[in-house]
């Protein structure tokens, strides 16, 4: 792994468990470790192998559970809100699901020495144990770094969970209205990926249906134009048969490419090119490039 992900990484793990009981937001942790703000969930977790929340919520339960077992004489009341639960209730709701007993349990039946023997200490994972930078020889996956052009789009912005088969139509309908503007006869058709499902309420998730135009182009019937910058990106040629199937692509890009390169991802939108039609497909697969805005390290 590449020390300087490692380092950062350590960084935003120390950030979070000096002030777990703090609010804490995805764009401030991220801000901590110098990350951008629209990749650090996904490189946090193929890193850590945890969701930013989820080590949020460990971190807060382990240190309730300490609180629990010192025997200080503390209100678990007093201790929930201390390590950052907004009430008892939720704090007792995720404290059994975590240890598998209730706060109270918890604390009238073990002590530390007798948890201890148990096996069952939880401690803060305060640096990295982890190393992700083997490539799986399985995945149906080519990485490369790719100057890419700029793009000139029209677009319709929808809102709602990532299914690229429930956008047919509305590509469909975006055709329609580029092929009455001009010749596209050689346009590219792309997704513009705003949100991390795993972060925003998939109902919120912002996804731009695209197809490249003439900078000429006049915007109009409910349809923007913009401009998808050039540079350097990784670019991960990928061949699934659904498009659920292209998180575990994300994953494996996050996971295998980025901590072993010189590379973090800049703070701007991915982007997805959509190359062949499925019906022509002979097993019906999609041939799609993600496209990861770079910057040097």
């Amino acid at each position: 792994m590449n020390k300087e992900y490692k380092k950062r990484i350590n960084t935003a793990i120390d950030y979070i468990s000096n002030n777990f009981s703090n609010n804490l937001t995805l764009e401030e942790i991220a801000g901590e470790a110098h990350f951008s703000k629209f990749h650090f969930h996904r490189i946090f977790k193929a890193v850590t192998k945890e969701t930013v929340s989820g080590h949020i919520r460990r971190i807060r339960l382990e240190q309730s559970a300490n609180r629990l077992l010192s025997d200080s004489g503390e209100t678990i009341t007093t201790i929930a809100m201390d390590c950052g639960f907004a009430s008892s209730q939720n704090f007792a709701t995720a404290f059994k699901k975590h240890f598998k007993v209730s706060p109270r349990e918890f604390r009238e039946s073990y002590s530390l020495d007798k948890w201890t023997a148990l096996g069952n200490e939880r401690k803060i994972s305060d640096h990295l144990v982890f190393d992700t930078t083997k490539n799986d020889s399985k995945t149906n996956l080519w990485i490369n770094l790719i100057d890419m052009p700029p793009y000139h789009v029209a677009y319709e912005r929808l809102t709602g969970p990532y299914e690229l088969r429930a956008y047919d139509t509305v590509f469909e309908n975006l055709v329609n209205w580029a092929y009455k503007k001009c010749d596209i006869s050689a346009a590219i058709m792309l997704g513009v990926i705003w949100d991390n499902p795993e972060v925003t309420v998939p109902d919120q998730c912002r996804y731009d249906v695209c197809i490249t135009v003439p900078e000429k182009i006049i915007p109009d019937d409910g349809i923007g134009v913009q401009k998808i910058k050039g540079g350097n990106y990784v670019v991960g040629h990928c061949e699934v048969s659904h498009y659920a199937e292209l998180e575990k692509t994300y994953e494996d890009i996050f996971s295998s490419w980025f901590p072993s390169s010189n590379y973090i991802p800049a703070d701007s939108a991915s982007y997805e090119i959509y190359l062949n039609n499925p019906e022509n497909h002979p097993r019906k697969n999609m041939l799609i490039d993600i496209c990861i805005p770079l910057e040097k390290i």
